[in-house]
């Protein structure tokens, strides 16, 4: 009967662990900023690391069955929580670094909301509709002539003009979208206010109550909103008198 000469599970568990362990370190390393991986590759050469390699090794030699003397687990405890302790610098300095991303994006949204609330209101409905207008106006002059009877010049410029007007009515129909959306949002968190201010909820509280009656309703959420409001200024008008 052949000898099994497979390596215990024991060890294989090991080698599976430390494998894994592998993987995760060279994801740090790929997507890292420069301070951690300059502190992980110091610790990499570090008489802790190169400690736990050597008692990984002997591990790995030895049988599932022989004993384990207490020295040997001692000595890899002090170098695994040596290690550890590094390794949660390292996690820190990573945390640090999420945080100022986190940050940035977040001041990078900001400005971006900030940049797009200024074009709505520099591209008023006003100079829009007279661009829109005078390019309407335009293509009617246009129209009042058969095909035939225009040059191919005031024909080129007829078509540029029925384009220019069907891009002028989509930015007009989207800025209106638009501000529409802002207006409906502007509502519903008055309305969220005023929920708690006068009843006592939290924000995620005071929307999930306008949510729940809107359903109940088969309303949207702005109409919902609109009633509160709406009661809200009723009552206080009437506390008022």
């Amino acid at each position: 009967m052949p000898q099994d000469i497979s390596k215990p599970k024991t060890n294989k568990k090991l080698e599976h662990l430390v494998e894994a362990q592998a993987r995760c370190f060279e994801i740090f390393v790929d997507y890292s900023s420069p301070s951690p991986i300059t502190s992980w590759k110091t610790l990499l050469v570090h008489d802790c690391s190169n400690e736990l390699e050597r008692l990984r090794k002997i591990v790995a030699r030895s049988n599932a069955n022989e004993k384990v003397p207490s020295a040997f687990s001692e000595i890899w405890y002090e170098v695994a929580t040596c290690r550890i302790d590094s390794l949660k610098e390292i996690e820190e300095m990573l945390s640090a670094d999420l945080l100022a991303l986190c940050q940035m994006k977040l001041d990078g949204a900001k400005l971006d909301l900030r940049n797009h609330h200024y074009l709505l209101n520099c591209l008023s409905s006003e100079a829009l509709n007279t661009s829109l207008n005078f390019v309407q106006d335009s293509i009617h002059s246009y129209e009042a002539q058969t095909t035939d009877e225009m040059p191919p010049v005031s024909r080129s410029v007829y078509e540029l003009l029925k384009a220019q007007s069907i891009r002028l009515q989509s930015v007009s129909d989207e800025l209106q979208e638009a501000r529409q959306a802002l207006a409906e949002r502007k509502t519903l968190e008055k309305a969220k206010g005023l929920l708690m201010q006068y009843q006592g909820l939290s924000e995620e509280q005071a929307y999930r109550q306008i949510r729940q009656s809107a359903m109940d309703q088969h309303i949207r959420l702005i109409d919902v909103a609109n009633i509160i409001i709406e009661r809200t200024q009723k009552l206080l008008r009437k506390n008022a008198d």
